[in-house]
């Protein structure tokens, strides 16, 4: 549980830290939205040998960049990324979890 409300371009590398130590490898692939990209966060994540690293630019993007959002494998990982917060807007909506009853470690 993260105290207040992080950015979520800060909470990247520790995601992808902790990813790491409980398995002991980097994922095969790293997705997010684009509220996380960062240059420095994609580099990160290539540094790391994430195979698939989708990280979608916000704002106005190059040629180059656009061609590589176009590609088949990013396209996938924006879908599968997709995916995942409609589950949690499920769980949310039908299981009452829009609320945490944790307050805190005390």
């Amino acid at each position: 549980m993260l105290e207040g409300n992080p950015n979520g371009t800060t909470q990247w590398i520790p995601s992808l830290e902790a990813h790491e130590a409980q398995f002991k490898k980097p994922p095969e692939q790293a997705s997010a939205d684009r509220g996380v990209y960062s240059a420095p966060n994609e580099a990160e994540a290539q540094e790391r040998r994430i195979k698939r690293v989708v990280l979608p630019k916000p704002g106005k993007k190059s040629a180059a960049r656009k061609c590589y959002e176009k590609q088949g494998w990013f396209r996938r990982g924006r879908r599968w990324h997709a995916g995942v917060e409609g589950r949690i807007s499920v769980l949310k909506r039908v299981f009452g979890l829009a609320r945490c009853l944790n307050h805190g470690e005390n």
